[in-house]
C-alpha cells in the first residue's frame, strides 16, 4: 500500500472549521450593523415642555416668549441631548432675534439657522453688533443634558439689550422631564397661604398718606429742606446699572419735612430702535415688606401713538440713608412685558447738596406740573396700547381704567391653529379692560398685572387693529364666545365692535399650506443638517367653520350702538381632537411603512450573504472532507 505523505487530524479539521464560521459571522454581524439605520434601535425621542425663567427668582424671563414652549429630548443609550427651537419676540414696531445662547457656559450646537434674515445688527455690511455682523441667527440649538435637571444654567445673547451694555444676560432653562421609572422627582410639598391684599393688612401711614416705607441703613440726620442728590437706575441682583437707567434722570432730589423723607424721581423717554421706555410707576417697599405705588405729578411727557400723557415726576418716600433702596417699576417696554419688575436705586449720599424751591425742576412739579384730566364717565375714552385701539362711548365704564392688547403667542397659540385647523394661520390678541395697581405682595413674582381688576364693559366699544400684511379676507373670531365677529377695513386697520373683551383670533385660511406646530409665522429658515430620516410632512383639511353672517357697521361718536355678531359657529366636521387622532395615526403609520421598505431592502442583501457564507463553507468543508478520504483509503 503506498504511503500518504500528509496525515490528516480530524480534530485540527473541525477547529479550522469553527475558525471560519466565527470569522465569517462576525464580518456578517459587523456588515448588518453598518447597514441598519441607528433609528430601528435604542434611540428614542421625545417632546417635553420648556420655559426661561430668570436666573435670580421663580418668574419667567423676558426672552420666554422666544423659545417655543415644546423641546425635543432625545436619548442615545445614557446620554441625553435636547433640541430647542427660537422664534422671533415680535412687537407693534420691532422684531428681535436672539443672537446666542450657551449652556452652562459651553456654546450651543446650531442645527438650523434663519436664511437670509438680516437686521441693524447682523447685516453683513452695515451690521452695528461686531459679534453677529454677518452671521445668521440660530433657530433650532442641540445640546448634551443630564436627565432629571430641572433648572439648566444658560446665558442668551439678545443684541437689542446690547445697545443697553447688557446684551449677555443668565437666565435658567426648567424641562418638565417625562415620568420614567428610573428617575424619581422630588415632590415638594407646598405650603398653601392666602395672599394679601391692600385692605387685609394694617400699615402705618404718614400725615400725606402715603405708607411709611421699611428702615433701612441709618438714619437720615438732615435739616428739614429740599436737596439734590445723584441717583442711578441699578439691576436688583448684580453689581451693575439696569438697562432701564437711560430713562431715569441722573439727578434726584429730597424733600426733608415733617411728613418724613420723600424722594423725587424724574423721567424721561428713552429709545432704542423703535422701543419707547419710562417710568410709568414706580412702586416701593411699605413697612409691611410688600410694595405700595408712589406718586406721579407733571403729566406732560408725551409717547407717539399714545392718547394720554405720562408722568415726568414720581415721589417715594424712604425710611434711611442707605446706598440701595429696593423699588418694583414699569417701565413700559413692550418686548418685557405689562409686569412691574424689581430693580434697586442707586444714592450718592457723599455728593447731596441743598437747593431752594426755585432750583428745584422736580419738587416743583408737585404743584406746578401738568395734571392728569380726572375720568369723567360722560365722556368718550380712547386708548392705545401696543398698536391696537379701543374706543369707548360715555358710559362704557364708570371709573379709570387702563387698557391692554397682548399678542398670544406660545403655547395658547399653538392651540389656536389646532383650534382653527392646522392649515390656518392665526393671530390672536388678548384684550383687557383693567383697573389700577397700587399695592404688590412682596412674594408675588409672576402675573403681577393678574392683580388689577378685570373691568365690566358695560356697552358696546370699538377696537382697530392694524391689519399689516393680514389678508383682508380673514375671518375675526371672539375666541371664548365661539361667535364670528363681523368687522370692516378703514385706513388699513381692522375695525370692529364687541360688547365684552377677551381674546380675539384673526385665522387666514391656507389650501397649500402643510400642518406644523410652529407658534409663530417664521422668516425661511436653512435647510437642516442631515442628521437621520426626518418624519413625514403630511397635509391635513381642516374644518370648514360656518361664515359669518353680516351685520350693519354705524359709528361710535354719534351716540348710536353697533350691533355685535352673534352667530354661533357650528360645523358638521370632524372635531380637533379627530383631526389630530388621524394625523397621529397617518404618521405612525407611514413612519412604520418607511421601516418597513427599509427592511425590505435589507432582508435580500442578508440573505445573499449568508448563501456566500454558506457556500463559502460548502466549499471548504468538501475540500477538507476529499482530502480526509483519500488519507483514510492510504492509511
Amino acid at each position: 500500500m503506498p504511503s500518504c505523505s500528509k496525515k490528516y487530524d480530524i480534530n485540527k479539521f473541525v477547529y479550522d472549521n469553527d475558525k471560519i464560521v466565527f470569522l465569517l459571522t462576525l464580518v456578517l454581524a459587523i456588515i448588518i450593523t453598518t447597514l441598519v439605520p441607528t433609528y430601528s434601535f435604542a434611540n428614542t425621542e421625545e417632546t417635553v415642555k420648556v420655559q426661561l425663567y430668570k436666573f435670580y427668582d421663580e418668574s419667567l424671563s423676558m426672552g420666554n416668549n422666544s423659545i417655543v414652549p415644546e423641546g425635543t429630548l432625545i436619548k442615545e443609550g445614557d446620554k441625553h441631548f435636547l433640541i430647542i427651537n427660537m422664534i422671533p419676540l415680535e412687537t407693534r414696531d420691532f422684531v428681535g432675534y436672539l443672537g446666542s445662547m450657551k449652556v452652562k457656559g459651553n456654546p450651543v450646537e446650531v442645527l438650523e439657522e434663519y436664511y437670509e434674515v438680516y437686521d441693524d445688527f447682523n447685516d453683513p455690511n452695515k451690521g452695528t453688533d461686531p459679534l453677529l455682523k454677518g452671521k445668521l441667527y440660530p433657530k433650532k440649538l442641540i445640546f448634551p443634558v443630564e436627565f432629571g435637571e430641572e433648572y439648566i444654567d444658560v446665558s442668551v445673547y439678545v443684541p437689542v439689550m446690547a445697545m443697553l451694555g447688557v446684551g449677555e444676560q443668565e437666565a435658567r432653562l426648567k424641562v418638565e422631564w417625562p415620568e420614567q421609572t428610573s428617575f424619581t422627582k422630588t415632590e415638594i410639598v407646598k405650603t398653601e397661604h392666602s395672599e394679601p391684599t391692600e385692605n387685609s393688612i394694617n400699615v402705618a401711614k404718614r400725615a400725606d398718606g402715603m405708607v411709611k416705607p421699611e428702615t433701612i441703613g441709618e438714619a437720615i440726620n438732615i435739616e428739614n429742606g429740599m436737596y439734590r442728590i445723584p441717583i442711578n437706575l441699578w439691576h436688583n441682583n448684580e453689581d451693575r446699572p439696569s438697562m432701564g437707567d437711560g430713562a431715569l434722570s441722573d439727578e434726584a432730589e429730597l424733600l426733608i419735612d415733617d411728613n418724613g423723607v420723600t424722594l423725587f424721581l424724574g423721567s424721561d423717554k428713552m429709545t432704542v430702535m423703535d422701543i419707547t421706555a419710562s417710568l410709568i410707576s414706580v412702586y416701593y417697599v411699605g413697612e409691611d415688606e410688600n410694595f405700595h405705588r408712589g406718586i406721579n405729578y407733571d403729566f406732560s411727557l408725551q409717547i407717539p401713538g399714545e392718547e394720554d400723557p405720562r408722568a415726568k415726576v414720581v415721589s417715594i418716600p424712604i425710611g434711611g440713608k442707605s446706598e440701595f433702596v429696593s423699588i418694583m417699576l414699569d417701565p413700559k417696554v413692550e418686548p418685557m412685558g405689562d409686569d412691574p419688575i424689581k430693580a434697586r436705586l442707586k444714592l450718592d449720599w457723599g455728593k447731596i447738596k441743598p437747593i431752594t424751591l426755585e432750583e428745584s425742576k422736580l419738587i416743583n412739579a408737585k404743584t406746578q406740573g401738568a395734571k392728569l384730566p380726572e375720568f369723567n364717565i360722560e365722556q368718550i375714552h380712547t386708548k392705545v396700547d401696543k398698536g391696537i385701539t379701543l374706543i369707548a362711548p360715555k358710559g362704557t365704564y364708570d371709573r379709570e381704567f387702563w387698557f391692554y392688547s397682548n399678542k398670544i403667542i406660545g403655547e395658547e397659540q399653538r392651540k389656536l391653529v389646532e383650534q382653527y385647523g392646522a392649515l390656518s394661520k392665526v393671530t390672536a390678541y388678548r384684550l383687557e379692560a383693567l383697573g389700577k395697581l397700587d399695592f404688590i405682595p412682596k412674594d408675588r413674582v409672576q402675573n403681577i398685572n393678574g392683580l388689577r381688576e378685570k373691568l365690566e364693559t358695560k356697552g358696546v366699544v370699538q377696537i382697530k387693529i392694524p391689519l399689516g400684511d393680514m389678508s383682508k379676507d380673514a375671518k375675526l373670531y371672539n375666541v371664548e364666545k365661539n361667535l364670528a365677529v363681523d368687522y370692516s377695513i378703514e385706513d388699513g386697520q381692522m375695525v370692529f365692535s364687541t360688547d365684552s373683551l377677551g381674546v380675539f383670533a384673526i385665522v387666514e385660511k391656507s389650501s397649500t399650506a402643510v400642518a406644523t406646530t410652529a407658534t409663530t409665522n417664521s422668516p425661511p429658515v436653512k435647510p437642516p443638517l442631515q442628521l437621520g430620516t426626518k418624519p413625514p410632512v403630511l397635509k391635513v383639511t381642516p374644518p370648514q367653520a360656518q361664515t359669518p353672517v353680516q351685520s350693519p357697521t354705524t359709528s361710535l361718536t354719534n351716540g348710536t350702538t353697533n350691533p355685535v355678531a352673534t352667530n354661533t359657529l357650528t360645523s358638521s366636521a370632524p372635531t380637533i381632537d379627530d383631526q389630530l387622532k388621524v394625523v397621529n395615526e397617518k404618521r405612525e403609520s407611514a413612519t412604520v411603512e418607511k421601516e418597513s421598505k427599509v427592511f425590505l431592502v435589507l432582508i435580500p442583501i442578508v440573505v445573499g450573504l449568508i448563501a456566500v457564507i454558506m457556500v463559502l463553507l460548502w466549499r471548504n468543508i468538501d475540500k477538507k472532507m476529499e482530502e480526509y478520504r483519500a488519507y483514510d483509503n492510504y492509511a
